[in-house]
């Protein structure tokens, strides 16, 4: 039957006139042909464009229904309403453990800081406090501290008394503010208004820092024309770092880490004059830090991952300079991961790591250390214990590396002192590290640079409350095994067979745990730990080799 498409036939050939169609030549039948491929073509392009895939709420045009297991972006409805599917109310579910993670531990910390702003002087003042505050979760520790402070001070002069000395003076700093209370705008109720201390009561934190301390210094005093004010013609920034004086490792770097979440939330917070950010992109790498203190420190350059600069001395500034823009930080003392380390209580695992992995890569680019790939199991563990040289040592620490050496005999066994190590060369034994071994304390900062799924052997003081470095581990997703010492008269009865002395019991105190010269344990419970952690380990080789 004559019809649109010539018959083929293999007995007849292609040329068959009787097979062609009636009224059309050769040439017309090619650009017949031609029109139809472009039709195909145009028709086929529609069919899989964005605006008919939205049209029709599909992924795809075959195959797909908008649904569960499907994207987040799958939408469905019409052309005029286009609504997100919705989850049956079983899933919409969060504990009230994992909603506290997410507000100290996850993205919710820096947008509270970047939501929750107050001027603290007048709107006619020359100069400008500008505070925001952190959430917290509370310890029986840090009770005294409800929210932590965070502030912007404008139009600021540095002029020291020439006598002064650089840590503890008086009206070292000025701004032309007349003070007020944002309670006196804001609050309902008399709950409301104490929500906010005077820039006079200011939290105090640890070793004296923090913004109270540092307020000290600072004269409020609007009627002083002294030329220095918000709109001076200076558009730097400073971030006046007031340091904990002291060298322990976990105190030491919690303070650049809450100096770096400042001027995160200070690039997230908009200013209410201007409708933008605080701290643009621009101003954020040109921020210069400037120490209160004179001291130099084994940890100051990791003050350079803050703003990538290196820090300079308060005592190098001229006196007579006008900042117009100074950043006051978040104490290292307020920073929640202090919270993970001194709580008592259990509680879920925090499924939350967004402000923890951040900073990690941030560590880690600043080291100049690629992570260790989580493909990369050892098939014989890495077993790295930490050696004490004055205070908490291990009573019979030789013997036991030596039953350990004997009983895992293929496996790399590493008894350190990191004092002796670099920093960088302290992170990347960590990252080869399986089992980590050491008492409770500064040098058990490092479960931080643990890879995932890595074992931590943490010995604890004979009496403790808290928990450690439990919660932190935990978050990283490793293996937290949790021992205790021995009191020196329970080891001495246990291994030399003395008696207790008469009437004696355990003490219920934590006192003088530091300062102890040695930590006991038996010689099985110690191994023991190790052996259960390297097990672990082993474990993660799902073929047994």
């Amino acid at each position: 039957m004559p019809g649109i498409f010539p018959v083929w036939s293999h007995e007849e050939g292609i040329d068959q006139k009787q097979n062609r169609m009636p009224g059309l030549g050769r040439q017309s039948r090619k650009y017949l042909l031609a029109g139809f491929c472009l039709a195909i073509s145009l028709f086929l392009t529609y069919l899989y464009s964005p605006a008919w895939q939205h049209r029709n709420g599909n992924d795809y045009i075959w195959g797909k229904t908008p649904g569960l297991g499907h994207s987040n972006n799958t939408t469905v409805g019409t052309a005029d309403k286009i609504t997100e599917p919705a989850f049956p109310p079983d899933y919409i579910y969060e504990s009230e453990d994992q909603k506290n993670c997410e507000r100290v531990y996850g993205g919710s910390y820096l947008t509270h800081i970047a939501t929750h702003q107050h001027s603290y002087c007048d709107a006619r003042s020359p100069g400008q406090i500008q505070c925001f505050e952190a959430p917290r979760l509370g310890t029986p520790w840090t009770s005294d501290w409800q929210k932590d402070p965070m502030c912007i001070a404008r139009g600021v002069l540095y002029n020291p008394p020439s006598s002064a000395s650089n840590l503890v003076t008086a009206n070292t700093f000025t701004v032309q503010c007349d003070p007020r209370l944002p309670s006196q705008d804001v609050a309902g109720t008399p709950e409301q208004g104490n929500a906010f201390p005077p820039l006079d009561k200011m939290g105090i934190y640890w070793f004296e820092t923090g913004i109270g301390t540092q307020f000290k210094e600072w004269d409020f005093d609007a009627r002083k024309d002294n030329n220095c004010s918000k709109t001076v013609d200076d558009p730097s920034w400073i971030l006046l770092a007031r340091r904990e004086q002291n060298r322990n490792i976990w105190h030491k770097l919690m303070e650049p880490w809450q100096a770096m979440l400042t001027m995160d939330a200070l690039q997230m917070a908009i200013n209410p004059e201007t409708s933008k950010p605080w701290l643009g992109e621009t101003d954020a790498s040109s921020v210069q830090v400037v120490f209160e203190d004179d001291r130099e420190e084994i940890y100051d350059d990791w003050w350079k991952m803050v703003t990538g600069n290196p820090p300079i001395r308060r005592s190098a500034i001229p006196p007579g300079t006008c900042f117009r823009n100074v950043i006051l930080p978040l104490a290292g003392s307020s920073s929640p991961f202090w919270t993970a380390l001194l709580e008592s209580v259990y509680h879920e695992t925090c499924r939350t790591q967004f402000l923890l992995d951040t900073f990690l890569r941030r560590v880690y680019k600043f080291l100049e250390l690629t992570p260790r790939a989580p493909s990369d199991i050892h098939v014989d563990p890495t077993i790295t214990i930490i050696e004490r040289k004055d205070t908490r040592k291990f009573i019979d620490l030789d013997r036991w590396v030596e039953i350990l050496r004997l009983k895992y005999r293929k496996s790399s066994i590493n008894v350190v002192d990191f004092a002796d190590l670099t920093l960088k060369e302290q992170v990347k034994l960590v990252q080869s590290t399986d089992v980590l071994v050491g008492h409770h304390g500064a040098a058990m900062t490092h479960v931080l640079f643990l890879p995932p799924e890595a074992a931590v052997v943490e010995i604890m003081p004979p009496f403790f409350e808290m928990r450690g470095f439990r919660s932190v581990a935990r978050m990283r997703g490793l293996a937290h095994f949790s021992a205790r010492c021995m009191w020196p008269e329970e080891w001495n009865a246990t291994v030399n067979g003395v008696p207790l002395p008469e009437g004696w019991q355990p003490p219920q105190t934590k006192a003088g745990w530091q300062e102890a010269e040695w930590a006991y344990m038996t010689e099985e419970n110690f191994v023991g730990y190790v052996e259960a952690a390297v097990r672990h380990q082993q474990n993660r080789r799902y073929d047994g080799i």
